[in-house]
């Protein structure tokens, strides 16, 4: 979901304001989730240049958490935000590889699944469980996909309302 804002400060006092009210994530403290809790702020952020990313502090890691991704453009007398809200990048590229493959072994399993059992003369229960291995994968993956996001449901209104406060920006 994108959505912009805009601003009467300059990009250097947006990036102040989101430092001074938020933890900011070093790169090292990111790699590891249980590190996420140190500070007291509600909101993590991790500012890059004129880019930022914001999400909600948690007390339980959730891979499927919704991020703000941010970048500030100077505007003249102020500043336009273009926002984008959504799973990390990193989530996003596991789901896609997870179904990429468990989609090529069903295919697999569809065109040379009989031939490769007759040769193995093996019983009728592998044949099962070899037949629903991808359908198994694609079903847990979506369960913990659909958990993620249903956990993380009121995150994107969180995030605006928290932006829209320490900016003092308003949605355009």
């Amino acid at each position: 979901m994108k959505c912009e804002f805009s601003t009467d400060l300059s990009p250097n006092e947006c990036l102040d304001r989101i430092r001074d009210q938020t933890d900011v994530l070093s790169r090292w403290k990111g790699l590891l989730g249980f590190q996420y809790n140190k500070g007291n702020q509600p909101i993590v952020s991790k500012i890059d240049g004129h880019g930022f990313r914001l999400h909600k502090r948690l007390w339980f890691r959730n891979g499927c958490q919704t991020f703000l991704y941010g970048i500030l453009d100077n505007q003249g007398q102020g500043t336009s935000i273009r926002c984008e809200l959504g799973m990390s990048r990193t989530t996003k590229g596991i789901i896609f590889f997870v179904v990429t493959f468990a989609i090529l072994a069903g295919i697999a399993n569809m065109l040379f699944g009989n031939e490769i059992q007759d040769q193995a003369g093996t019983g009728i229960l592998s044949m099962c469980a070899w037949s629903l291995s991808p359908t198994i994968v694609l079903a847990i993956a979506a369960t913990f996909t659909l958990f993620g996001r249903f956990l993380a449901r009121h995150e994107a209104s969180f995030l605006k309302q928290s932006l829209t406060s320490i900016l003092d920006a308003r949605a355009v």
